[in-house]
């Protein structure tokens, strides 16, 4: 689920990007993203590129999103503040 709330955040970011931003070992955002874009909610933007592939949420993962209930979003968007804590 943070891997979701980074894109949808943001918009759209690499799996470094979220890997930092969460402190998710990067194999395991390589995995959420695996997970996501086999339902259908994130796309890879860049499939070309070997490193460094920008991933967004498909319009499905934006619909999605706005049904997920704000205490869903809340407690997975708390690794932010983790971070901080921790740095």
């Amino acid at each position: 689920m943070a891997v979701f709330v980074v894109l949808l955040r943001s918009g759209e970011a690499t799996p470094s990007d979220i890997s930092k931003e969460t402190g998710l070992r990067p194999e395991h955002v390589s995995r959420a993203l695996a997970q996501l874009h086999s339902r259908g909610l994130v796309i890879c933007e860049t499939p070309n590129v070997n490193k460094g592939r920008l991933y967004g949420l498909t319009q499905f993962g934006k619909q999605v999103s706005k049904v997920l209930p704000h205490s869903a979003m809340v407690q997975y968007g708390k690794f932010e503040k983790k971070r901080k804590i921790y740095k």
